[in-house]
């Protein structure tokens, strides 16, 4: 999985911003960081295994924000600052943690998720592999994390939406902490998504 340092800035800097902002540090706590560094501890563990996963010209910013929409089809995708050589796993995972989060239930929308992985497929070239189900906890909570760092980073020029942003994926990423073994079982064989897998 690709380790690098997301939104351009590493976690002590990260860190170190958010001790001089109070809006920030009052969402993103010592206790967030230190979760923070068990995730990317996880995900390094992880992505020792993560060879096999497809890589291309990713977007990296999939969200409603960069989406032309005509009646209910996706007809272009805007913005390309971002765009990289990346797992292509990454555009999924940050699709479902910007487009399939519900404030109000404080949940990923599963219905949604599972129209976001059945839309992927009929799209892409090649259907997502077994590896790539099984690796999207460790990318989801990985794109968590980076929507994170971009909130941080950016806060100066956008402060009210970088908050609310953050908010939201401070939630998510304390969530994806909770649900990790069932967010896991669910991408396994016999989960929710294996119709998804084998369709």
């Amino acid at each position: 999985i690709n380790m690098r340092s997301f939104g351009g800035l590493s976690l002590k800097a990260c860190a170190d911003r958010v001790k001089n902002e109070p809006m920030l540090s009052e969402l993103v706590t010592p206790g967030v960081i230190s979760l923070i560094e068990e995730a990317l501890d996880a995900c390094r563990k992880a992505s020792v295994s993560s060879g096999d996963l497809p890589r291309c010209v990713t977007h990296n910013d999939v969200s409603p924000l960069n989406l032309l929409v005509a009646g209910e089809s996706v007809t272009g995708l805007l913005d390309y600052e971002f765009a990289g050589m990346r797992e292509r796993l990454w555009d999924v995972a940050w699709a479902a943690a910007t487009t399939c989060w519900r404030t109000d239930t404080g949940s990923l929308d599963w219905v949604l998720v599972q129209a976001l992985f059945a839309g992927y497929n009929r799209c892409a070239e090649m259907r997502l592999t077994v590896l790539e189900y099984e690796f999207f906890p460790f990318v989801l909570v990985l794109a968590i994390i980076e929507a994170i760092s971009w909130s941080v980073t950016m806060f100066c020029r956008y402060s009210e939406l970088c908050v609310r942003y953050l908010k939201s994926n401070v939630e998510m990423l304390h969530w994806a902490k909770a649900w990790f073994p069932e967010l896991s079982r669910m991408m396994g064989h016999g989960g929710l998504f294996e119709n998804a897998r084998t369709a």
